[in-house]
């Protein structure tokens, strides 16, 4: 018989006891002799197979690979059911971690391997070439120390392939464009910023930022649908890369802007002619329907001291504003001077919020006029703005900046209470006026469409002002029958219900409403000013004229010809048969105490 001692440490008596055990050759077993702790033995035993079956049940369950590599790199054992699927164990058990994963693996095993030497846990991930194509995985590497000495590390390596698919759409989105697969504003950004400094270490060369904006293609997406705008939008893209070298980049910025970013100009001209082509590709016609859409354009010349790419695109958007205040379908270069007119237009935005929140903005009224008897029918409402330190504002100026910053609609409003309350103190004012036929009109913009409070809006201001409706009329444009045709109907049906006449502005100039002339409740036809500029002596504007004012009254509207200027242009009207008129020769826009008088007088002198 062997007899041994082993010497156990008990922490609540804090002594050593020793333990007598006899080895029985016979049975091979180990018998316990007598002590007090056989029993606490045998328990904690218990519990540790207990948990090591528990550990290789994780473990076999797990869809993780385990490998055990020992302090030479060598694989000495794996842990889970899927190892021997992917790898028969005879190609690495026993074998150094860079014969089986070969050397490009092994680069990134070894650093990693000292790191956790040091007791580090490492983190690394790597592709790899199978048959079904390449996957991705990752790989945790803990030590293995026993008895505080280092022994070897536990690999934990996990198949990411769908994770990182996952990582690298989410990427994908966030730098690209949905509808046109472009680069979107963020890459963009990133791409033009390292242009910069590009340019900076290669002066030689040129660079330049082609800002593009699609003139009306809000009012053409509305009219032709939103899938078939996508397809003009992917077909802008087309044709803006096919113009463009591989490392030149396309972007589409917002809903109808794109940027071009191209390099390697030897001069300006350079520049010059590829803006012509760019400009050139993007007005011709889209689609089947052979669409006529055109496209302005903003041009920056990268140079010193230009620092960043955000006052690159801030320069290229103000040269793209003065492109299309010009002439749409045209492009403008960036001039410093395009700087100092962005702010003055951010002041001037901001001085119109004021406005309208202190009642600064001003009503006048220009007359309208039967062209015979010089008799006042009538009153056009214009706005207009006496600032306090700038003067007299025109409208022109104004209401561009209020379309940009989505006042307009505010400001429509504004003014439509306006006109009701100064109605309302003309009519009580005297009874001539009371019981005369008259109106006023006021310009409401195509926006309201977009606004499903317009009609609420428009009761309510007349619920709390008392004027009769029939005293008002609604001005609008014709673009407003293409970007909202079955809205427009519904519109202007409640409209004529609440007693409002509506009035079909600006008529013949861009697009066709004629359509809409026999099914809408429209009962006001104005020719627009650009129709009278060569009336007399133009033959064929005068036959346009002659053929609007025919076309109106035989649809049974009233037709007032706008922008009237000399006795000449009045009595051309007047031969035709056009019975109203507007415009400088009969009264300019003047505030409501003249336009007041003139009502009462009923005349013009």
């Amino acid at each position: 018989m062997c007899v041994a001692k082993q010497r156990i440490n008990r922490k609540d008596e804090k002594k050593d006891m020793m333990q007598n055990y006899k080895n029985s050759p016979a049975s091979n077993e180990t018998e316990w002799g007598k002590g007090p702790f056989r029993e606490e033995f045998e328990k904690l035993r218990a519990a540790l197979a207990q948990c090591e079956a528990k550990l290789h049940a994780l473990l076999q369950a797990s869809p993780d690979l385990v490998f055990v590599l020992d302090r030479d790199q060598r694989f000495v054992s794996y842990h889970s059911t899927l190892v021997p699927l992917l790898y028969p164990p005879s190609t690495f058990l026993g074998k150094r971690h860079g014969e089986v994963m070969g050397p490009e693996l092994d680069a990134l095993f070894q650093p990693a391997f000292e790191k956790v030497r040091q007791g580090e846990i490492v983190e690394y991930s790597y592709p790899l070439m199978k048959k079904e194509g390449r996957r991705w995985f990752s790989v945790r590497l803990s030590p293995w120390f026993v008895d505080e000495e280092f022994q070897g590390v536990i690999a934990v390596v996990r198949d990411i392939t769908n994770e990182r698919a996952m990582q690298e759409q989410i990427a994908l989105q966030a730098t690209t464009d949905a509808v046109t697969g472009l680069p979107n504003r963020v890459l963009f950004r990133d791409r033009l910023t390292q242009a910069i400094y590009r340019r900076a270490r290669h002066p030689q060369t040129l660079a330049a930022v082609f800002y593009v904006d699609l003139d009306r293609f809000k009012i053409l997406n509305e009219a032709i649908g939103h899938d078939e705008g996508d397809v003009i939008l992917r077909e802008v893209g087309a044709r803006l890369s096919a113009l463009l070298r591989p490392e030149d980049t396309v972007a589409r910025l917002g809903s109808d802007e794109f940027a071009v970013l191209a390099e390697g100009f030897d001069s300006l001209a350079d520049i010059t002619r590829m803006a012509d082509r760019l400009n050139a590709a993007l007005n011709q016609p889209y689609g089947s329907n052979l669409l006529h859409l055109t496209a302005s354009m903003g041009v920056v010349v990268i140079q010193d001291p230009i620092t960043s790419s955000a006052q690159v695109l801030r320069d290229a958007e103000a040269a793209l504003a003065t492109a299309k205040r010009s002439t749409r379908g045209k492009y403008s270069f960036f001039v410093p001077t395009m700087h100092e007119e962005a702010l003055r237009t951010l002041a001037l935005e901001n001085d119109l919020r004021r406005a309208l929140e202190v009642g600064q903005l001003a009503v006048y009224y220009q007359p309208v006029v039967e062209n015979r008897t010089r008799a006042v029918v009538g009153l056009e409402a214009l706005v207009r703005w006496p600032h306090p330190v700038r003067g007299m504002i025109s409208p022109s100026e104004f209401i561009p900046v209020a379309e940009e910053a989505g006042l307009v609609c505010e400001l429509d409003l504004w003014v439509f209470e306006r006109v009701c309350r100064q109605v309302r103190e003309w009519e009580s004012s005297t009874t001539t006026l009371a019981q005369r036929p008259w109106w006023v009109s006021v310009n409401f913009s195509v926006e309201h469409f977009a606004n499903g409070e317009f009609l609420k809006a428009l009761r309510d201001i007349l619920a709390r002002t008392g004027v009769q409706a029939h005293r008002l009329r609604i001005e609008l444009t014709e673009s407003v029958f293409l970007r909202y045709a079955e809205k427009a109907k519904e519109v202007l049906t409640e409209l004529n219900r609440m007693g409002l006449s509506t009035c079909l502005d600006d008529f013949g100039k861009g697009y066709s409403a004629m359509g809409y002339l026999l099914h809408l409740p429209i009962h006001v036809l104005k020719i627009d000013l650009s129709f009278l500029r060569n009336v007399p002596g133009d033959t064929r504007a005068e036959n346009v004229v002659r053929v609007m004012t025919q076309l109106g009254q035989g649809l049974q509207l009233c037709v007032i010809a706008e922008g009237v200027e000399h006795e000449s242009q009045a009595e051309f009207l007047r031969t035709i048969g056009c019975e109203l008129a507007q415009g400088y020769y009969y009264g300019r826009p003047m505030p409501p105490e003249e336009a007041g008088k003139i009502l009462v007088q009923g005349m013009l002198e």
